[in-house]
């Protein structure tokens, strides 16, 4: 399958950092029920363990349903879950025999690529509250243009930072905001304020939407401080702090979700494989998420052996680096990860930067061991 875009999507990419990437683990199923929910409007998802789904979708986190999805998943030994319309309500359901697919961290985090649509919905386990204090990391996996640009090279817009709780005050904060132009600098003022009690996993605050859960994810959809506008409308993904050692964290095969704001209709979200080894890690862009079938164009990943910190700031599961596509484009780079994400023992590692095609555009890369 091959992108048709101003330049070809497939990319080298450098990173500063020892842990893009994710450790195998197995992909045996998970014979639990599994509810996530996040932003997006609002979604909710229940995987139970007879390989069916429901989606309950709301405009908002205070709106009645307005559309439900019910269908069957497979996760298949690609990494991948596979998903199939079999009914559902309201007007806006998709129809009988659509397909959608996704990734997941059992008990942690589900990211679907929905229906006819090209934006990752990222979700977190749903219905608890964090009762302990956590920091973690973040990234932009979407910021909203319809008011405005979301503009990559700028250094006064964040799309990376950390986030912290205080359980005591209910208080979230963001200490520190970093921009994707060069050196990563930090963005000074924005951020949340104030405090809200927390219900079954989600807290709302002037301006902002936060889904939380006990194990340190949190899901924010922010407003720009005013409710509809679209102006700086972001969602912000959040993975608890953890450090990282060397680059034998990277070996393995993984599953991922590409993001290329500078692409083509159709080709902006899509499915990707990559194997690492001793830091080398080749992607594909996957053709057949059941199967694992991927086309013949590559990226390549390089990693080196800095860790945990971003433009010269100390912090636990950082790295920074660069994306190179080949054909002269340069996008600088930002990444989380989590070496063991809620004690799965799957690692997870999200990356939002410039494309390299239009360093304005905004690119994410997300990737989660097999």
């Amino acid at each position: 399958m091959k992108l048709k875009t101003k330049r070809n999507l497939f990319a080298t990419v450098i990173l500063s950092s020892s842990a893009l990437i994710l450790s195998a683990c197995s992909s045996d199923d998970v014979a639990t029920t599994e509810h996530y929910n996040g932003p997006g409007s609002k979604w909710d998802i229940v995987l139970n363990p007879d390989n069916t789904f429901h989606i309950d979708h709301r405009p908002s986190v205070s709106d009645p349903i307005d559309y439900t999805v019910d269908g069957n998943y497979t996760r298949n030994a690609s990494g991948f879950i596979s998903m199939t319309v079999t009914g559902g309500t309201g007007v806006n359901a998709p129809s009988v025999g659509s397909e959608a697919w996704a990734l997941e961290v059992p008990g942690y985090a589900f990211m679907l690529k929905p229906v006819d649509s090209e934006q990752l919905i990222a979700m977190v386990t749903a219905g608890s509250c964090p009762t302990e204090d956590f920091d973690a990391n973040w990234v932009i996996v979407k910021k909203d243009t319809s008011g405005g640009s979301a503009n990559a090279t700028d250094p006064n817009r964040d799309f990376v930072g950390t986030f912290s709780f205080d359980a005591e005050t209910s208080a979230p904060s963001l200490p520190i905001t970093k921009a994707l132009s060069t050196g990563f600098p930090t963005v000074i003022g924005g951020g949340l304020t104030g405090s809200a009690s927390c219900a079954d996993g989600i807290m709302t605050l002037s301006g902002a939407v936060m889904y939380l859960t006990a194990n340190g994810g949190a899901i924010v959809h922010t407003d720009g401080g005013t409710p509809g506008n679209k102006t700086d409308d972001s969602f912000i993904f959040g993975l608890g702090q953890s450090a990282l050692t060397n680059i034998s964290e990277t070996d393995g095969n993984y599953a991922g979700m590409l993001f290329d704001d500078n692409q083509s209709g159709g080709n902006k979200l899509l499915p990707v494989s990559l194997s690492c080894i001793s830091g080398t890690c080749i992607g594909t862009i996957v053709t057949d998420v059941t199967t694992g079938a991927a086309s013949s164009d590559t990226v390549t990943v390089v990693l080196s052996n800095s860790i945990n910190e971003i433009g010269g700031t100390p912090v636990d599961g950082f790295i920074t680096g660069t994306i190179d596509d080949g054909l002269g484009g340069v996008g600088n780079m930002a990444c989380m990860a989590d070496p063991d994400a809620a004690g799965s023992g799957k690692k997870i590692v999200n990356c939002v930067g410039q494309s390299p095609g239009d360093n304005d555009e905004m690119f994410n890369v997300l990737f989660v061991s097999i």
